[in-house]
């Protein structure tokens, strides 16, 4: 499969938290034709030794349901150390009340599974571009 039209644009450094093996590979095959450059973890704990140790992320991608916890327990550490970090959380049990709770850690999208993987990296390129127009850029 080739990369959808002219989305394949150099992304940014992604984190992808899925503990779903077959999925993350997929989602991480399909991320990469997109542009990013992928990190994948499977849990939370995982994710914040790669926030300790690993490289900056532009973006994160992080499954709501994970072996050790949910995703709330992640987002708040992220931002913390990445304040500029754009985060999509996706999940086969979406609500109205956990999308609530994510956007106000700090997550700006919330995706139901199976989740389009380029709408999010779409929603992602606009807040770089709304942020990019916010007048204390």
């Amino acid at each position: 499969m080739k990369a959808p039209g002219n989305l394949a644009t150099p992304a940014g450094r992604l984190l992808l938290v899925e503990d779903d093996s077959a999925l993350r590979l997929m989602m991480c095959w399909e991320l990469e034709l997109l542009g990013y450059r992928v990190v994948q973890a499977t849990s939370c704990q995982e994710a914040m030794a790669m926030l300790a140790t690993g490289p900056e992320f532009e973006f994160a991608l992080l499954d709501y349901h994970l072996p050790d916890g949910v995703v709330t327990h992640l987002l708040s550490p992220l931002k913390r150390c990445l304040p500029q970090v754009r985060i999509a959380v996706c999940s086969g049990m979406a609500s109205p009340q956990v999308a609530s709770q994510v956007r106000a850690l700090g997550a700006f999208g919330f995706y139901g599974k199976p989740v389009d993987l380029r709408l999010i990296h779409i929603d992602f390129q606009r807040s770089i571009a709304v942020s990019l127009a916010s007048p204390e850029h």
